[in-house]
């Protein structure tokens, strides 16, 4: 091929090599929902955010789907793999995460498959997702929840989260964005937790996370949970994070919730 064909080939391709670049590189719109709660003064979930105040005693909260916030949340309760004293790669025969609080928050109304991915399959769907994933995010940082699905108003008082954790890599892909965004609006910074989808790695993530930014309660005490889910809209009102309890969950989730509650931590 003669090098001026060539040249005329290159010179064709280049805009469209060009606009393929800057499609990549176009950054994903922040979620109306993240917009609205940082403009609007006048919304509850500005005020929570407003008056958050990270203490150490407060939980670590693990947010997702079912299945991936079930089984973290399961080895962060049971970890050992670093000596407590010296953070050296070795079990002690002491949890890792002694002293501190667990708080799962179940997403029980975005739709998953049988392996607890979430099912996607189009963009109102994703959007849905990210929605859903800011509002257990706020729900994590109140301090205040629903005590069951009927409550009129919150009435139940607990700690504000320290440290959040994506359990889903799908979070992670879609809305860990949006939560950086709407956290910094606020001031809040170092709450994220790096996702790994290696369990080991993500409990070694939390527990670095707490001995470098000294956020350990050091208690004396077996890690514990305090479990919360997100529930479908009932018809009154609407979609909310309430303290988990078997009989409001999904049948086909409560008993393997209960059976982790009562062989395990109570």
């Amino acid at each position: 091929m003669k090098l001026s064909s060539c040249i005329c080939i290159l010179v064709l391709l280049f805009p469209l090599l060009y606009s393929c670049r800057n499609v990549e590189q176009q950054p994903v719109p922040v979620h109306p929902y993240c917009e609205a709660v940082i403009a609007d003064s006048s919304l509850a979930e500005h005020a929570v955010l407003s008056a958050y105040m990270r203490s150490k005693g407060g939980p670590v909260a693990v947010i997702g789907s079912f299945n991936d916030t079930y089984h973290l949340t399961s080895c962060l309760l049971e970890a050992d793999f670093v000596d407590n004293i010296t953070a050296a790669d070795r079990a002690d025969w002491l949890h890792d995460l002694a002293g501190e609080s667990i708080s799962p928050y179940f997403d029980f109304v975005s739709p998953c498959d049988s392996l607890g991915n979430y099912i996607l399959e189009d963009s109102l769907a994703v959007d849905r997702l990210r929605e859903q994933t800011l509002r257990l995010v706020i729900s994590a940082l109140d301090s205040e929840a629903y005590a069951n699905p009927y409550s009129a108003a919150k009435n139940l008082e607990k700690v504000p989260a320290k440290l959040i954790v994506l359990a889903s890599p799908q979070l992670d892909e879609y809305c860990r964005s949006d939560i950086e965004t709407l956290l910094a609006a606020f001031g809040i910074d170092s709450l994220l937790v790096a996702y790994s989808d290696d369990l080991k790695a993500s409990s070694l993530g939390v527990y670095h996370k707490l001995r470098d930014e000294d956020l350990f309660t050091h208690k004396a005490a077996y890690p514990r949970m305090e479990a919360y889910e997100l529930l479908p809209d009932s018809g009154e009102n609407g979609d909310r994070v309430v303290l988990y309890s078997p009989k409001w969950t999904a049948e086909e989730y409560a008993g393997q919730i209960d059976s982790l509650f009562v062989t395990r931590f109570f």
